[in-house]
């Protein structure tokens, strides 16, 4: 797997098993950027609520969809 920030911000992400390109949004982008630099979740959380304003409950079911959706097409690996 590659990614790479782009200038504005935005993320692209190259699944190199499938030659699949994945673009984020500004908030999923946020999130990978903090996931890469080892936040935990509860942390990934905390930063959406600090960069995006929302309240807690949605921060944390953003986060547990972005995850679940990381996990579904498995580009994340989870350390034990």
């Amino acid at each position: 797997m590659s990614w790479t920030p782009a200038d504005d911000g935005s993320v692209v992400i190259l699944d190199l098993r499938s030659s699949r390109y994945l673009s984020l949004n500004d908030s999923a982008a946020a999130l990978w950027q903090a996931l890469v630099g080892g936040a935990t979740e509860p942390e990934l959380a905390r930063s959406l609520q600090a960069s995006f304003g929302v309240e807690a409950a949605v921060a944390e079911a953003d986060v547990a969809e972005f995850l679940a959706a990381l996990r579904a097409r498995d580009l994340l690996q989870e350390e034990s």
